[in-house]
């Protein structure tokens, strides 16, 4: 049912116009406004505003950098005033890979977000949309609506080629085989110790190119999964409470990640963390592999 303040709401249509051509709404005023308030682009919900640079304020172009702390991501914004072209594009994928070396956010996944004001109409469309399939890469369009005496601003997800946090989890992909670091190994092997009581089989690590998962016996079961980062691990594991599991590890002063999926809590993981909470996550360890087990 409506809520009767929508309900009685007026119509009002809405004028695109192009930021480009307009003599006031420029790079700066677009600036400002993501600086205050990031989530314009729509990117992620606890997205926050990092630097930008305005650069060849002719081209009318802008370089932003964001990060969301929860989802552990840095994105490389390159927005472009007008229609998509082919310097766009190589600005974008340049400013991406220059940021993936800056030691401050190593242990972030990348992301490259290319913004217009015309992408589908645009020549290269179809090359952004491939370039998508096999990088981390949003596309968006942005739209400038004038309503009565009012702007906005309003983006579109065009092309996504950023995978869920715990999307790809439950599949295994194809690629060749990767060998993680020994310490890291032995890391998930004691974590996966304090999971035997509750398996019935022999349990062990599955590397994967994107992190690690379990195997018990011969079947995957990814009741756990690690992703190794430079100075610790992100774990998912599998419960069927996360908000409540949540909280009892933060209580124990373990930093807890929001998570994409409503059946697994994200924390990161030590060995120092581990020595000092081993019978909290022993218990997490044996609910998580009952839960799937058991599901």
């Amino acid at each position: 049912m409506e809520s009767p303040s929508v309900a009685k709401a007026e119509f009002v249509l809405a004028k695109r116009f192009s930021l480009a051509k307009h003599p006031e709404y420029d790079e700066k005023w677009v600036e400002c406004l993501l600086k205050e308030n990031p989530s314009i682009l729509g990117i992620s919900s606890g997205v926050q505003f990092v630097s930008s640079q305005i650069r060849n304020s002719n081209g009318g172009k802008l370089d932003v950098l964001l990060k969301d702390d929860d989802e552990e991501r840095v994105y490389s914004v390159e927005l472009m005033l007008g229609q998509l072209d082919e310097t766009h594009i190589i600005r974008c994928l340049d400013y991406w890979l220059r940021n993936k070396t800056r030691h401050i956010y190593r242990e972030y996944e990348h992301v490259a977000v290319l913004v217009a004001e015309s992408v589908l109409s645009s020549r290269f469309a179809e090359v952004v949309k491939l370039l998508s399939s096999s990088v981390n890469l949003i596309v968006m369009e942005l739209a400038a609506l004038q309503v009565q005496g009012y702007v906005t601003l309003h983006c579109t997800k065009i092309f996504d080629g950023v995978t869920p946090v715990e999307a790809d989890i439950e599949v295994e992909p194809v690629g060749p085989a990767v060998t993680w670091p020994p310490d890291t190994l032995a890391l998930v092997n004691n974590v996966l110790d304090l999971a035997r009581p509750a398996v019935n089989d022999t349990i062990a690590p599955n590397p994967r190119q994107d992190g690690i998962g379990v195997k018990v016996g011969n079947r995957v079961q990814n009741f756990l999964f690690f992703r190794p980062k430079q100075t610790f691990v992100r774990v998912a594991a599998f419960v069927s409470d996360p908000e409540q599991w949540g909280s009892k590890l933060q209580l124990a002063g373990i930093t807890v990640l929001s998570s994409q999926s409503e059946s697994r809590v994200r924390f990161r993981l030590t060995p120092e963390i581990l020595d000092k909470n081993r019978d909290l996550i022993g218990v997490l360890c044996i609910e998580s592999a009952k839960s799937w087990l058991n599901a």
